[in-house]
């Protein structure tokens, strides 16, 4: 009999234990750019005066403008995936670019193939208001570029918050 109670306990605990877990949704990203675009890109999240993406097939779409730097209203959620970066040309027409994380994959790309490449993701302190925010930057660029660009990519900073305005 005893081990029918300790068997009811731990069925209970760990009832528990489970109804307290929290179920964190995976949110699903496009990046989307003018046609040509090339260089660093910064996404700043928590901005009152960002913008809020658009949905597709629930995946949200931040569309960025040719300086590489978006603000969105929204908070960064804890986990996210950029499902795909593109560019989209006059007549609004996407092009896949893609993307490595990976500097090994690297070998077997055309030098002249512009990819999205080096996804970081990190928090900086906002001057405006004081408050820690969430960024995330990568380059787009040609693979022989990539070098330069990757070593000239700015250290976050302050800074990011002004050339988003």
């Amino acid at each position: 009999m005893k081990a029918s109670y300790i068997k009811v306990y731990l069925l209970f605990f760990i009832h528990i234990i489970l109804s307290g877990c929290k179920h964190n949704p995976v949110e699903k990203y496009y990046y989307v750019f003018p046609a040509g675009y090339e260089g660093p890109a910064f996404v700043i999240f928590n901005q009152e005066d960002g913008i809020l993406p658009e949905v597709e097939n629930e995946i949200k779409v931040f569309n960025f403008s040719e300086t590489g730097y978006l603000k969105v209203k929204e908070k960064a959620k804890s986990t996210w995936i950029v499902e795909s970066v593109f560019t989209y040309d006059s007549k609004g027409k996407r092009t896949k670019i893609p993307s490595y994380d990976n500097v090994s994959q690297l070998d077997t790309v055309n030098k002249d193939r512009v990819i999205a490449f080096g996804f970081i993701r990190g928090s900086d302190t906002n001057p405006a208001n004081n408050q820690p925010t969430i960024y995330e930057s990568f380059c787009i660029s040609k693979v022989k570029y990539l070098d330069s660009i990757l070593n000239k990519r700015e250290r976050f900073s302050f800074s990011i918050f002004e050339k988003a305005r």
